[in-house]
């Protein structure tokens, strides 16, 4: 049976913890007698976190909503890896009703804009690379990106000629990129919670809640 996808709305998205982090999977296996010790990674890594957001009145019922369509572990959710500490311009609180013009009005229907910033591939990139070329915008080091939702980490910038830019990308990549292909500024990648528990929102009269959700990334796609 297919694993039904769910994408978090950026509507949901009031974030107000982040640790998104990398799952190396390695396993120590001790110290031999001339001091030296061996560290051996026996699993695929993958990306781990515990957002947590705030959600109020009609924004936690469909909150409660979407965790309920997740059906526990058996389904996966696209989401959205805020790291605001180097990607503030989009990583921040989404507002609820999206992102105003430019003057500062809105749609008609009351609803603003999604902002989604990307860059192209200059040069192809093979799986395993652990650098890439990139054009049409600056990343920025410690930022989150993701090409066909694997996400990455920039670990270095180094401008070139012509608008340019050279980026260190960790984890290596997991799929090969194509020239001209794009990328996303902000990473996006696809998770599973790590028990069923998780993201259920409680609330009080107030109907303000805080929940959290535990996720490990899906590999096997």
């Amino acid at each position: 049976m297919a694993r039904p996808v769910i994408t978090l709305s950026r509507q949901l998205m009031r974030q107000i913890q982040f640790d998104w982090r990398i799952e190396w999977r390695g396993v120590a296996s001790g110290t031999a007698f001339n001091g030296n010790s061996a560290y051996v990674v026996n699993a695929l890594p993958r990306w781990i976190g515990t957002p947590q957001f705030v959600t109020a009145r009609s924004a936690l019922a469909h909150w409660r909503a979407t965790i309920a369509q997740m059906q526990g572990r058996h389904g996966t959710m696209l989401i959205d890896m805020c790291e605001p500490a180097a990607f503030g311009t989009q990583a921040g609180a989404y507002k609820a009703n999206g992102l105003p013009f430019a003057n500062g009005t809105y749609l008609t229907t009351g609803k603003g804009i999604e902002l989604e910033r990307t860059v192209r591939a200059h040069r192809p990139a093979a799986r395993g690379a652990t650098s890439i070329l990139v054009t049409d915008d600056v990343p920025g080091v410690g930022q989150i990106m993701s090409h066909d939702d694997w996400p990455f980490m920039v670990t270095f910038v180094t401008a070139l000629e012509g608008g340019v830019y050279e980026i260190g990308v960790q984890m290596p990549l997991r799929r090969a990129i194509a020239q001209g292909d794009t990328i996303r500024m902000q990473g996006r990648g696809l998770f599973e919670v790590t028990d069923e528990a998780q993201g259920w929102a409680s609330y009080g009269l107030d109907r303000v809640a805080t929940p959290s959700i535990s996720l490990q990334e899906v590999l096997n796609r």
